[in-house]
C-alpha cells in the first residue's frame, strides 16, 4: 500500500497541483452533465435497450436506425442497474481522455501536459455544444481516437479491430477509420502493415455480421441502411440538390460548431507553420506533420458527411476527433511554455479549449450540477408513457405511435409484446414506412398515442396516416387520456 501511495504521490507531483485541480474541477462539472436523461433520442435508445433485454430481435421486432453495437452496448449497460447507462457515458468520455493522453505522449508532450490535455481539456471538448448524454456519436469518437493511438504505435491488428468496431458503432464514421489505416500504412511505407490491419478488420467485421445473421438481424440491418439514407434526405428537404446540401450544412453547422470548426482549422494551419520552424528530421515533427495531414482529410470527410446526411446540431460530434487532435498538435509544436503547460499558459489553453468546445454557455455545465439530484431520481421513476400502458390492464401486445420524444416508454414493459417494431414516427416518413406501421397496428391490443402526435399541413402523407389511425381506434378500441397522451385498448381484451 505504501509503495502504491508513493507512486501516486510521485505522479501527482510530476503533474503539479494546478493541472490536478483542473482535472478535479472538470470531472466535478462533467459527472452530472453525463447523466443521461430519458427524453427524446436517448429515451428511444433506452426503450430499444429494454426491448432487447425482453428478447426482441433488433431491426426486426424492434426498430431504431442507429447501428447495432451502439444498441447492444447500451442494453448491456442496463444489466448494471439504473446507473448502468450513466457509467457507460463516463467510460466513453474517460476512454477518450486516455486515448488523448497516449496521443500526447506519442507527440512528445511531458506527463504534466498529457494529463491536462487528456483528462481536463479533452473531456471539455467532447462535451461541448454538440454533446448530449447518450449520443450515438460518442462511442465512435472515442474509437477513432484509439485507432490513431494504435496506428501510431504500429499495432496493425488492434487498429483493424477498432476500425471494424467503429463501423458497427457508427457507420457514417467508418471512413475515418479507413483513412487512419491507409495513412498509417503510407507513413510506415509498409503496405504489409496495412494488409494485416485490413485482414484483422475484415475478420472482426465478418464475425460481428455472422452473430447478427444468427440472431436474424443482418438482412434487416442492411435494409435499414437504405431507409437511413431516405430518412436523412427527406428530413433535409430532399437529396441531390445544392439547396439540400446547404440545408444539411446549416442544420449542423450552427454558431458553436462553426466556431469549433474554424478553431480546429486555424490550429492545424498554425501547427504546419510551427513545424516549418522546427529542426528538420526530428521524429516528433514527422509525427506531427503526418497527424496534421490526417486531420485535414478527417475534416474534409466530416464536411462531406454533414453535407449529405447531417440533420441536427449534435451531428457536429463527427468533428470532435479533429478538435481534440488539433489541440494536442498545437501543444506539442508550440513554445516550451505551452508544451509544458506552465501556469502562465493555462488561460490560453483553456480559452482555446472553450472555442473547440463550441462556446458552450456556462449553464450547460451549471444546470446539470444544479439539477443533478432530479436527474438521478429520473433513473428510478416510471415514465408517464409507461404508466399509461401499465394502467390499461394486463400485459398483452402493444404499439406506440409518437414522435421522437420518447421518455423511455418501454422501461418496465418486458412482460408486454411489442406489436409494431417502429415505435417512433417522424412526420416526413415515407408512405411505405407509415403504411407498414399502419398495417401492424391492428395486431396490438393496446395502442399508445403520445401528445406530440399532431397534424401538419406540410406533410399530407402524415395526415393520412393519422386519419387511418383515428378510424382504427374509433372502431375497435376504447381510449382514455392521461399525462403524456392517450392509451387505447381493444374492446373485449
Amino acid at each position: 500500500m505504501n509503495s502504491t501511495t508513493n507512486r501516486l504521490l510521485a505522479g501527482l507531483n510530476r503533474v503539479g497541483p494546478i493541472p490536478t485541480g483542473l482535472v478535479v474541477i472538470t470531472w466535478t462539472l462533467l459527472l452530472p452533465k453525463l447523466i443521461p436523461v430519458p427524453v427524446a433520442d436517448y429515451g428511444m435508445f433506452l426503450s430499444v435497450a429494454e426491448r432487447l433485454r425482453a428478447g426482441d430481435t433488433l431491426y426486426v421486432e424492434v426498430f431504431e436506425n442507429k447501428d447495432p453495437l451502439f444498441h447492444y452496448s447500451l442494453a448491456a449497460s442496463t444489466y448494471l442497474g439504473s446507473f448502468g447507462p450513466w457509467i457507460l457515458q463516463i467510460v466513453w468520455v474517460l476512454l477518450a481522455g486516455v486515448a488523448a493522453f497516449k496521443l500526447a505522449g506519442e507527440l512528445g508532450l511531458p506527463v504534466r501536459s498529457s494529463v491536462l490535455a487528456g483528462f481536463a481539456l479533452t473531456p471539455l471538448i467532447m462535451t461541448g455544444v454538440s454533446f448530449f448524454a447518450g449520443s450515438s456519436h460518442m462511442p465512435a469518437v472515442t474509437i477513432v481516437l484509439w485507432s490513431l493511438v494504435t496506428a501510431m504505435r504500429g499495432y496493425a491488428v488492434s487498429t483493424g479491430i477498432l476500425i471494424a468496431l467503429l463501423g458497427f458503432f457508427k457507420l457514417v464514421m467508418l471512413p475515418l477509420g479507413v483513412i487512419v489505416l491507409v495513412a498509417a500504412a503510407w507513413y510506415r511505407r509498409s503496405w504489409s502493415w496495412g494488409i494485416r490491419s485490413a485482414i484483422a478488420g475484415v475478420a472482426t467485421g465478418a464475425f460481428i455480421a455472422a452473430v447478427m445473421a444468427v440472431r436474424g438481424e443482418l438482412l434487416a440491418y442492411l435494409e435499414s441502411l437504405v431507409s437511413n439514407v431516405e430518412y436523412s434526405q427527406a428530413a433535409g428537404g430532399g437529396g441531390g440538390t445544392l439547396a439540400a446540401i446547404q440545408d444539411h450544412l446549416t442544420r449542423v453547422l450552427n454558431t458553436g460548431n462553426l466556431v469549433a470548426l474554424w478553431t480546429s482549422l486555424a490550429l492545424l494551419l498554425l501547427v504546419f507553420a510551427l513545424i516549418r520552424k522546427a529542426s528538420a528530421g526530428e521524429t516528433p515533427a514527422d509525427k506531427q506533420s503526418w497527424l496534421a495531414a490526417v486531420m485535414f482529410v478527417f475534416l474534409a470527410y466530416a464536411l462531406v458527411a454533414i453535407a449529405l446526411t447531417g440533420l441536427w446540431g449534435h451531428h457536429g460530434l463527427i468533428l470532435k476527433p479533429v478538435a481534440v487532435v488539433s489541440l494536442l498538435l498545437f501543444m506539442s509544436s508550440a513554445p516550451a511554455v505551452v508544451k509544458t503547460a506552465q501556469t502562465i499558459a493555462l488561460p490560453a489553453l483553456l480559452a482555446i479549449t472553450y472555442l473547440l468546445a463550441g462556446l458552450p454557455a456556462p449553464a450547460a455545465y451549471l444546470d446539470p450540477l444544479l439539477f443533478a439530484r432530479a436527474n438521478v431520481n429520473l433513473q428510478f421513476v416510471t415514465p408517464t408513457e409507461t404508466q399509461l400502458i401499465l394502467d390499461s390492464g394486463e400485459p398483452t401486445t402493444y404499439a406506440r405511435v409518437g414522435d421522437g420524444d420518447d421518455r423511455g416508454h418501454a422501461m418496465g414493459l418486458r412482460e408486454w409484446t411489442l406489436a409494431c417494431p417502429r415505435f417512433g414516427q417522424s412526420i416526413w416518413e415515407s408512405e411505405t414506412i407509415l403504411q407498414s406501421t399502419m398495417d401492424c397496428l391492428p395486431g396490438a391490443n393496446v395502442i399508445l398515442i403520445t401528445d406530440d402526435v399532431q397534424r401538419t399541413d406540410a406533410y399530407p402523407l402524415w395526415n393520412n396516416f393519422l386519419d387511418q389511425l383515428d378510424t382504427l381506434v374509433e372502431e375497435e378500441y376504447e381510449c382514455s387520456s392521461g399525462d403524456g397522451g392517450r392509451v387505447c385498448r381493444r374492446l373485449g381484451t
